[in-house]
Formats: structure tokens, sequence, C-alpha cells
């Protein structure tokens, strides 16, 4: 099990905080960047919104999911 944290830290430090963690394994600390995380989610929000403009997908809210799963139970309840 691995536990992520957040740090802040200063530019002027910064180097020698890699070095140290470059010295564990990758199954011990792994340094993950925001910036890719960022990079990923616009991504899959571009790809999210190109399938909603060619149709491939649709919007719900929230009353036509209620209705559409309280459907599906009372089918089921009998």
């Amino acid at each position: 099990m691995m536990t992520t944290i957040k740090l802040k830290v200063n530019d002027k430090v910064l180097d020698k905080l890699l070095w140290l963690l470059s010295h564990f394994k990758k199954e011990e600390v792994e340094v993950i960047s925001e910036e890719s995380n960022f990079d990923m989610n616009k991504m899959q929000a571009y790809a999210d919104h190109q399938k909603l403009m060619k149709g491939k997908s649709q919007l719900y809210s929230l009353e036509d999911i209620e209705n559409h799963l309280e459907d599906i139970i009372s089918k089921y309840e009998a």
C-alpha cells in the first residue's frame, strides 16, 4: 500500500529533494507530477466532448437517471 502526499517545495530546494527521492525504488517512492494529471484529464475531457458532439454520447439529468433506476428496480421488486 502507498500513501499519496502533496508538498509545497521552495524552488531553491526542489532539485535536492528530487535528487533524494530518486534514490528510492519506484515501488517505494514515486513522484507524480500534477501537470501530467492535468494533461490526462484535459485529453479525456476533449475526447468526451468530441463523443458528445458526434452524437456518440448523451447527457442525462439526475432526474432522468433516478427515473431510469426506479424503472429497473420496479421490474425486479415483484
